[in-house]
């Protein structure tokens, strides 16, 4: 008898094609099994960082269905029944099994996550799944699904984003000299917008430069002069020379020291 190539195994083949160029589009890598050994998975996808080419070794296991016309199908959708052994077969193991059913004389595919979508009790006695069209297109707008599927089986797949160009403009001056001194007294004020108020109330502008400490008012401005007489007791006024404040330990006695 003379060898024969039936249609049914061009249909297969080109199934297979249409799969190994959709995820080399991707930037993925396609590993075809061994077809003498093939009972139930037909390749595998390794991902790749497309950023630096970097392999993962982790895969996805593919079973290809290719089809001239599809199960009750209509402009949105389709359905597939499963053999219970192909299904048994796919549910059995440890890594993630996609399904692809697609149309190659119309360049179509269509996939889904076998173990995701049978987690249902009642989906897996039924053995049917029903794709959407749409949303369920194998071809590169997949490929992040296919990353984030790998990523919630526990592979440890994880690809750092693409690196992010910007220019900064920085909103920071140099110190051009420091003040000659600190300046200190009692207040009665406990809150920065309060002091803000009352200054207001005598210059339309405020000086910002000053803290509140436990019940007094720190400030590189002499609070001896106006508006400042406003907001604390100018006669508990003191001062310390910059030099001296930053260079030793006044620092703590000049802060917490209370009149």
């Amino acid at each position: 008898m003379p060898k024969r190539l039936s249609r049914a195994q061009i249909l297969g083949q080109q199934g297979v094609n249409l799969i190994e160029e959709q995820v080399l589009s991707m930037g993925f890598a396609w590993h075809p099994t061994n077809q003498a050994l093939e009972v139930g998975i037909d390749g595998h996808i390794e991902l790749r960082d497309v950023q630096t080419g970097r392999m993962s070794l982790s895969f996805l296991y593919v079973q290809s269905k290719a089809r001239t016309a599809l199960e009750r199908e209509t402009d949105s959708f389709f359905e597939f029944t499963c053999t219970r052994d192909d299904l048994d077969y796919w549910l059995s193991g440890t890594a993630p099994v996609l399904l692809i059913v697609s149309k190659p004389k119309q360049k179509q595919a269509w996939w889904v996550s076998v173990k995701d979508y049978f987690r249902p009790p009642e989906r897996r006695q039924s053995r049917r799944i029903k794709f959407d069209k749409k949303t369920q297109k194998f071809d590169p707008a997949a490929a992040p699904d296919l990353l984030a599927l790998s990523s919630s089986a526990g592979s440890g797949t994880y690809f750092t984003p693409p690196p992010k160009y910007e220019i900064l403009i920085s909103n920071l001056l140099p110190i051009a000299r420091y003040p000659i001194k600190l300046y200190r007294a009692v207040t009665e004020f406990r809150d920065r917008e309060d002091v803000r108020n009352e200054l207001k109330r005598h210059v339309e502008w405020p000086e910002t430069e000053y803290v509140l400490s436990a019940d007094s008012i720190i400030s590189v401005h002499d609070l001896r002069n106006d508006p400042w007489s406003h907001v604390c007791d100018v006669g508990t006024t003191e001062t310390v020379e910059i030099e001296e404040w930053r260079d030793s330990d006044i620092i703590t006695r000049f802060n917490n020291k209370r009149m």
